[in-house]
């Protein structure tokens, strides 16, 4: 099974001042031999990045697999969305679309996000909430 590692994970990675045990969690993650990338992670992330530190990240990532964004994510985007909000969880069209390639693909979600838990609950996908120590 593949393994999304969320965006979350990868912020601490790469984030110079991210406490020892939480890079460590992130460093565990990234190089489980079943982590996979998909492009809402890519997007949300490489956003992010300083310029200074752009090209060597995106390298980095490039050598990470990536799941294909299949065009009916956004109808699975939308169900997750649309029941979440049903459900009193309103979450972000991010999270849905990531989850979303998590439901299409059957990969977990590794994360130190726990508001993908209603997420997770809808659409069926197995959710890994890393500890984020300090």
């Amino acid at each position: 099974m593949a393994a999304v590692i969320d965006t979350s994970i990868w912020v601490d990675l790469f984030h110079p001042k991210t406490p020892p045990g939480a890079r460590t969690a992130a460093r565990l993650a990234v190089e489980r031999e079943d982590a996979v990338l998909c492009e809402p992670v890519c997007l949300e992330f490489l956003r992010g990045v300083p310029a200074s530190h752009y090209s060597a990240v995106r390298d980095f990532l490039e050598s990470v697999p990536i799941l294909p964004t299949p065009p009916v994510l956004w109808a699975e985007a939308l169900r997750l969305a649309r029941e979440c909000y049903r459900g009193g969880h309103p979450v972000s069209s991010m999270d849905t679309l990531i989850a979303g390639v998590c439901v299409l693909h059957r990969a977990e979600l590794v994360t130190f996000d726990q508001g993908f838990e209603p997420l997770a609950k809808i659409g069926g996908f197995r959710l890994v909430v890393l500890e984020r120590r300090t």
